[in-house]
């Protein structure tokens, strides 16, 4: 396994610990509302670290929207 493939291995991971975290959540959200969420469902800091890179600013309209930033965000910072 390359470092490439761990990397994807372990922000697929993340990403699927947000969504069940995020699961009975209402949007839209912002990122407090997220983070907020993540706290109160005693989620790992991995995924608040993760959801920590969210705009403080966007008004997010789905989890999938959530986590398709994000995962454009760890794609553009291993550049």
């Amino acid at each position: 396994m390359t470092i490439n493939a761990t990397a994807t291995s372990r922000r697929e991971r993340d990403l699927d610990d947000l969504r069940a975290a995020l699961h009975g959540l209402v949007f839209p959200a912002r990122q407090d509302d997220i983070l907020a969420a993540l706290v109160v469902g005693r989620s790992p800091a991995r995924v608040l670290w993760r959801a920590g890179c969210l705009s403080r600013e966007r008004l997010y309209l789905s989890v999938d929207q959530v986590c398709a930033e994000l995962a454009t965000r760890a794609q553009t910072s291993r550049r």
